[in-house]
Order: C-alpha cells, then sequence, then structure tokens
C-alpha cells in the first residue's frame, strides 16, 4: 500500500507528464498552423510573382516581334524614334534598339554606338534564338541586376525597379532559365536556388525540410 508521500510523487510525477505532453502537442499544433500559415501566402506570393513575369514575357515578345518588323532603315534616326515610341509605350521595359554577334549597334538610351568592338556573351541561349544578358554594362543602374532579351537582331532592357512592389516580402523567391528535358536550370534573377535544381523542373509546390 502506498503511503502519503509516494501518492504526492505520483500525482507530481503525472502532471508534469501530462503538462509536458499537453506542451509538446501545442508546439505540434503550432507548428503545423504556422507552416499552413506559410504556405498559403507562398501560394499567394508565387502566383502574385508569376503573373508579373506572365505579362513582361508577354510585352517583351510583342515588343520585340515589332521592332523586327521596322519599316526604317537600320539604325536610322527614324528606327531610334520608332523603338523609342516603342519602348515609351510599355510598362515593364527600360530600352531597346539592335545588336549582332553581341555588338551593341544602337540604343533608344544610346543612340548609334561608337564602340561597336565591345562583344558580350548571352548567359542564356535558348532553342528559338533568344539570348538573355544579365547585366549588359551600358545599361547598368548601380547594383540592380538587369536583365536584356534579344531576339532576331533586336534586343530589350527590362527595367530594374519592375519587380520592386513585389519584393518587399519577407519571403525569397528566384526566376529560373528550366531546360526541362535536360533536368537544368540556369539562374536568373533574385535569391539563387539552395534546394537542388531537380525541384526546380517539377510542376507544383515541393517542400524540403521547412522550406516550401
Amino acid at each position: 500500500m502506498r503511503t502519503f508521500k509516494q501518492r504526492v510523487w505520483v500525482a507530481i510525477l503525472a502532471t508534469s507528464c501530462g503538462l509536458a505532453a499537453g506542451g509538446f502537442a501545442g508546439y505540434l499544433l503550432g507548428r503545423v498552423l504556422t507552416l499552413n500559415r506559410t504556405e498559403a501566402r507562398l501560394e499567394q506570393y508565387a502566383t502574385r510573382l508569376i503573373g508579373e513575369g506572365q505579362k513582361s514575357t508577354a510585352e517583351s515578345r510583342k515588343v520585340l516581334a515589332a521592332m523586327n518588323a521596322s519599316p526604317f532603315p537600320r539604325c536610322s534616326d527614324a528606327e531610334i524614334n520608332y523603338f523609342s515610341k516603342l519602348i515609351f509605350e510599355s510598362q515593364y521595359l527600360k530600352a531597346g534598339g539592335r545588336m549582332h554577334d553581341g555588338k551593341i549597334e544602337c540604343s533608344t538610351s544610346l543612340g548609334r554606338a561608337t564602340q561597336t568592338q565591345v562583344q558580350y556573351k548571352p548567359d542564356i541561349f535558348q532553342r528559338d534564338g533568344t539570348r538573355l544578358y544579365r547585366n549588359l554594362a551600358p545599361f547598368r543602374v548601380g547594383n540592380e541586376t538587369v536583365i536584356a532579351i534579344q531576339l532576331a537582331d533586336s534586343y530589350i532592357v527590362y527595367s530594374p525597379y519592375n519587380m520592386k512592389p513585389v519584393l518587399n516580402s519577407s519571403m525569397q523567391f528566384t526566376v529560373t532559365d528550366v531546360d526541362a528535358p535536360n533536368r537544368a536550370a540556369g539562374h536568373i534573377y533574385g535569391t539563387a536556388p539552395k534546394s537542388e535544381e531537380t525541384y526546380l523542373v517539377t510542376n507544383g509546390q515541393f517542400r524540403d525540410g521547412d522550406y516550401f
């Protein structure tokens, strides 16, 4: 038969175990709720980023098509003025012009190039002939990343400030160019991916530890 002292210790132990179990259960529940809220925020943030990306891509393709169909002599004053009007009417673009073999021939912001011997190498080359350049020297703005896209002999430069409204978040993101058949991804903009590249060629969400 247990003594009074033994019964007291049993009660204390049982209470402590109950508190520990309750605290652990509370921790697990809080963690699940936090992860669920984070996942929902990520879904909203990703949807907004992708929407902006799709609109900017559609605009750049439209402007590049109009530039390549220019009715004016190459890099003439008339053609540069025509390009300037296209850029001015755009939402996401900063500059545009002509480029051949990686050499800038003219630009809406620089006029006709006087140093065409400088040859730039594209960072990414796509199968349809599209070339992507990161940080073309003539268009750098401080420490901001500037992306330029070339199709045929025309190129456009994105404004580095377009994404500022959606960058003010505690979440990080990366923009990559994905070659799905080869399961390879090239980093373009944003925070460099810390997960395996195989995740980046998978549609939908994935979770890597505590990261979505």
